[in-house]
């Protein structure tokens, strides 16, 4: 609240590949509820992280829990650039106009111009999304 108070806004990375988000989601639906913001990794949803990574990230999308996608791009060896295979994979064409919108957000965000951000999924409809957990 600190941050927020000063005019910040967090912004909770991979939260995907988060231990204790991956256990509960319901703590990245408080963080968004009371103003955070999550930023995806695109090797996440081309399942370079595994396959629960890969549902887990589908589902923040589906349920307005994500608003950016990071390259998490380290090197050209280890974990290169991959944004651009994201409008290639087949399983992601559904979520091509939310992947798009996820990367306009960060560009808006480095021209710290206003980001779009819907309003996340009440609780019932989450459980419905997230019942794999």
């Amino acid at each position: 609240n600190e941050l927020q108070t000063l005019g910040y806004i967090p912004i909770i990375a991979h939260p995907e590949r988060n231990k204790a988000i991956a256990k509960n989601p319901y703590l990245l639906y408080e963080l968004i509820s009371n103003g955070a913001m999550s930023q995806l990794t695109a090797s996440s949803l081309l399942g370079d992280f595994g396959r629960s990574a890969q549902k887990l990230s589908l589902r923040f999308i589906e349920c307005h829990l994500a608003h950016f996608i990071a390259s998490d791009a380290h090197s050209v060896e280890h974990r290169p650039f991959v944004l651009n295979q994201l409008f290639d994979e087949r399983k992601l064409m559904p979520y091509r106009n939310k992947i798009e919108e996820m990367i306009e957000n960060a560009k808006a965000i480095v021209n710290n111009e206003a980001v779009y951000s819907d309003k996340p999924c009440e609780p019932e409809m989450m459980r419905r999304f997230l019942r794999w957990f």
